[in-house]
């Protein structure tokens, strides 16, 4: 089997109304490059080590730290964030649009879950 394959799902209900939305599919693999990795990530904006996955398909991430919250960005200035974690959070499984992805902790590091396999 050359597949990744991802589930993702989001649920809310309050006052009596609700959403429920749900995604999951399979990419091919044309190469097979992966790694599944615990990175700290310190207060200074970092690059997030992929590896020999040179052109991720799918991109997981999850703060594992149970207090402070990292910033996920597409620049190493961290003026292009797109994502908050707050402790135990996840972002994705999302396609990145380049294999250059950082990342910045709130206050002290943290240990970010990294996912991915190449396309």
């Amino acid at each position: 089997m050359n597949e990744i394959s991802f589930n993702a799902s989001l649920g809310a209900s309050k006052n009596g109304a609700q959403v429920n939305g749900a995604a999951n599919g399979n990419v091919t693999m044309a190469g097979n490059a992966m790694i599944e990795n615990v990175q700290t990530i310190g207060t200074d904006p970092e690059q997030i080590l992929l590896g020999d996955v040179a052109t991720p398909a799918m991109l997981l991430l999850i703060n594992l730290d149970p207090a402070n919250f990292v910033e996920i960005s597409l620049d190493i200035g961290m003026t292009k964030k797109f994502a908050k974690l707050l402790p135990g959070e996840p972002c994705g499984p999302f396609r990145p649009s380049s294999a250059a992805i950082y990342a910045q902790a709130d206050g002290a590091p943290i240990s970010l879950a990294v996912t991915t396999a190449s396309v």
